[in-house]
């Protein structure tokens, strides 16, 4: 008798794997909305070959494997943190963390309290994915040397975006060692260095992973509000019946979907103050 011999998967198998990769790569990514597009293929395919080179797997159908676990479940914190670059972050404390659901999913978030203050160097975006791209690499030349001073700062993390009276502004957090007295910006370059304002209320945060596009962002914000709002604890801060939710995404463009920290943070106060 010939002796067991585990069977190698088979080049379909494999390439059945790297498609069904790209797929769920594609689909995480809201710009990518020509799945036959070559160009976002390519960028899909870069995401996964990077994947494949960083972790310790054995090969392409170990990684499909991987990812398949967790489709539809929520990353826990103590995933999110892995997830998080080494670059300086602003500090926070949580408050609480909370459980709860919304539309049947149980949901955890939590509470923190950014009491240390910290500067943001901000870019109002324009329109659309050139927009963000365009307001990134202004405040990437002003954190790598493009300012008055000629200064070269440490790139930090997360990358933070909201909405403004006239349209999104895009911000980096600034290098603690420059939150009081920052580099001066070009005159030409559309940018300017101000307070964050998350120490002025406590944050209610929900993680996720995936491509931050409008729709995931959409449904993240539902369920924070109601999340808070069936919390007994906490309220929204503020009258306005829009609040203003931040975006805070720690990873860069070629990090795969299922390795992103992504959040959605609201103000909120204790209910009945």
């Amino acid at each position: 008798r010939w002796p067991l011999v585990a069977r190698l998967p088979s080049r379909r198998i494999r390439n059945g794997a790297v498609r069904r990769l790209l797929d769920t790569t594609l689909r995480s990514d809201n710009s990518a909305k020509q799945g036959d597009d070559a160009r976002y293929k390519r960028s899909a395919l870069l995401v996964i070959l990077r994947q494949l080179a960083e972790e310790e797997t054995s090969g392409v159908r170990a990684l499909e494997r991987d990812v398949m676990k967790t489709r539809g479940k929520q990353p826990s914190m103590e995933d999110m943190l892995s997830f998080t670059p080494d670059l300086e972050t602003p500090k926070y404390e949580v408050v609480e963390a909370v459980s709860g659901s919304s539309n049947g999913l149980k949901l955890a978030w939590e509470v923190r309290d950014y009491a240390e203050p910290f500067s943001v160097v901000t870019s109002e975006m324009a329109g659309g994915a050139a927009g963000g791209a365009s307001s990134f690499q202004s405040l990437a030349g002003y954190i790598f040397g493009k300012n008055k001073e000629e200064t070269k700062m440490a790139m930090t993390t997360p990358v933070i975006s909201s909405a403004t009276s006239t349209g999104k502004k895009m911000s980096f957090v600034m290098p603690q060692a420059f939150s009081v007295s920052a580099p001066t910006p070009m005159d030409d370059a559309k940018i300017e260095v101000e307070g964050s304002q998350f120490e002025e209320a406590p944050m209610a945060v929900l993680w996720f992973s995936g491509f931050v596009n409008d729709g995931l962002l959409e449904t993240k914000k539902g369920e924070l509000r109601e999340l808070v709002a069936s919390s007994g604890q906490w309220e929204l801060a503020g009258t306005d019946p829009e609040p203003t939710a931040q975006v805070l995404q720690y990873n860069d463009p070629f990090t795969a979907p299922w390795k992103r920290r992504n959040e959605v943070a609201y103000a909120v106060k204790a209910k009945g103050q």
